[in-house]
């Protein structure tokens, strides 16, 4: 992108020219592989993190379903999550994909300071209608927004599965919080179960909180993608303070019990069992960053990983609340 607001002596220029990569631009990626012939190979490129993976699956399945005539292939991390769908896939490591030339793309995120960024701003809309609308540029009936999962082998039941989530400040709750939680539901006599990956990460390590896992189910560390999502599948109760398990339960009937103190909670809640949104979901959080998003263009930016210690202990319900829901959910189930 060119210099879009200077003149040579630095004065604001109102009518400065823009020079934009064309394949930026929909109308033009759609003409340069019509020149090619290659308009009825679709290529889907996943970016983001995992949750933002999780997200596009629903954009994914109905384009593959609805959209006639057309070959999908999909490239990108964590694949494991869309073999039910009818497409070639692309590792980045595996089977990196040839040639990307030969298709017409599409691209699932995009990151903060890029072009298409300056229209879309994922932390301001719906997990899964960004992906549509990045993608296609449209919404998806409701039904059709549901995520859909699909492990290869069937999980047990579990009464509660607890993701205590070591994430950015703004996200993690501190372990008495947890323990006090596993505590309440242990002396009832439920059984409870842990998940969590330590995953390395240039800037913030994602991981788990160090809770008390005794007497506990502990399969943290010992799990992979898939594996993780038939065990939230499986389970009656679903608690988590991170964004990736909630989109994995999601995809099942758990009862879903989350905190949303960095982005809004109607942004990261579910349409399920149909296309009813919230349905068997719950925020328990009473506050968060997101109460200080000023979404005019003209306002500074905020960070939506940080917080203070005193602000996640103001938005953070007391223990026994999460605890009692999800006893009372869990006898009803």
């Amino acid at each position: 992108m060119g210099n879009i607001v200077k003149t040579n002596d630095g004065a604001f220029d109102k009518n400065a020219k823009v020079n934009v990569e064309g394949m930026l631009i929909p109308e033009f990626r759609l003409l340069y592989a019509r020149d090619k012939k290659v308009d009825k190979k679709i290529l889907i490129k996943l970016s983001g993190g995992m949750g933002d993976n999780i997200c596009a699956e629903p954009a994914i399945r109905y384009a593959i379903n609805h959209f006639k005539g057309n070959t999908f292939s999909i490239t990108g991390e964590h694949l494991e999550l869309f073999q039910h769908l009818d497409a070639k896939f692309y590792d980045f490591d595996k089977n990196p994909l040839p040639d990307d030339e030969g298709y017409l793309t599409f691209d699932t995120f995009d990151q903060d300071g890029s072009f298409n960024y300056n229209w879309l701003v994922p932390p301001f809309i719906h997990c899964v209608d960004y992906a549509s609308l990045k993608m296609f540029r449209c919404q998806l009936p409701m039904a059709d927004r549901c995520v859909q999962l699909h492990p290869k082998e069937k999980a047990e039941s579990y009464d509660v599965v607890i993701h205590p989530g070591k994430t950015w400040p703004s996200r993690t709750a501190p372990k008495e919080f947890w323990d006090q939680i596993i505590f309440m539901l242990r002396k009832k006599g439920v059984g409870v179960t842990l998940i969590g990956q330590d995953i390395p990460h240039d800037q913030q390590p994602r991981g788990t909180v160090a809770v008390d896992a005794s007497d506990c189910l502990d399969l943290r560390n010992k799990l992979d993608v898939m594996q993780t999502v038939g065990v939230l599948q499986a389970a009656k109760v679903v608690l988590t303070n991170d964004s990736s398990p909630l989109h994995m339960a999601a995809s099942g009937q758990a009862w879903i019990g989350f905190l949303s103190t960095a982005r809004h909670p109607e942004i990261i809640t579910h349409y399920r069992n149909g296309g009813e949104f919230g349905w068997r979901m719950k925020n328990f959080a009473s506050g968060g960053v997101w109460e200080s998003f000023d979404m005019c263009p003209n306002a500074s930016t905020l960070r939506m990983d940080l917080c203070r210690r005193s602000d996640m202990a103001k938005w953070l319900p007391e223990p026994k609340t999460m605890a009692s829901w999800a006893l009372e959910k869990l006898c009803g189930t």
